[in-house]
């Protein structure tokens, strides 16, 4: 899995850098947990900026990617609620 966290001004601003943090902390509690969740790699990555909030005057951030797909007005609760269905074991 995918993840990609903009921590542009606006962004980090409104939280991406605690949503960065938590993202952190659920790695390791699925790389623990083999029964639940999927063996499958986090890779998370802070960029710059998306260019996302430059194309609509909405106010959208902070934004998060998940495997292509992007989250507007991210909140750690909605990120890690989506990591976690996408990472468990059916």
């Amino acid at each position: 899995m995918k993840i990609k966290v903009c921590v542009g001004s606006n962004c980090m601003f409104l939280g991406s850098l605690n949503i960065l943090d938590q993202i952190e902390n659920l790695n390791d509690i699925i790389l623990g947990d083999n029964e639940f969740y999927r063996d499958e790699p986090i890779e998370v990555e802070a960029v710059k900026c998306l260019g996302l909030c430059k194309v609509t005057e909405d106010n959208i951030a902070p934004i998060v990617m998940i495997d292509g797909e992007p989250m507007f007005r991210a909140s750690s609760q909605l990120v890690m609620e989506k990591i976690l269905s996408k990472m468990k074991r059916n």
